[in-house]
């Protein structure tokens, strides 16, 4: 094995759970931005009980599932394009089911 396939095998193993603690650390900044906001604004407007970082990461799984749009580039063409668009839905659904499953109350 070269080394530059050496490389490559070893930076794609290594994204992974890069892109894993990425998510998780993302998530849970929303969460907690969400949390902030809501105790500022709607706390204080429609006199609502202010909310945990874990309850905020679950509103924002939700929202993000109902509101999210999966933009179709006409330019694709490869089977393996096709197939990740295809799959987009279900990977981001499971996603939100297991960090809203770790965060919920």
């Amino acid at each position: 094995m070269e080394d530059s396939e050496k490389g490559a095998l070893v930076a794609g193993i290594l994204f992974v759970p890069m892109l894993v603690v990425i998510t998780l650390v993302f998530t849970i900044w929303d969460g907690w931005v969400l949390s902030v906001l809501w105790r500022w604004f709607a706390v204080p407007i429609f006199h609502l009980p202010s909310i945990t970082i874990s309850t905020a990461i679950g509103i924002a799984l939700i929202c993000g599932l109902l509101t999210h749009q999966y933009q179709v580039d006409p330019k694709e063409t490869a089977s393996g394009q096709k197939l990740i668009r295809f799959l987009a839905p279900f990977i981001g659904g499971t996603i939100a089911l297991i960090v809203g499953y770790i965060v919920r109350p």
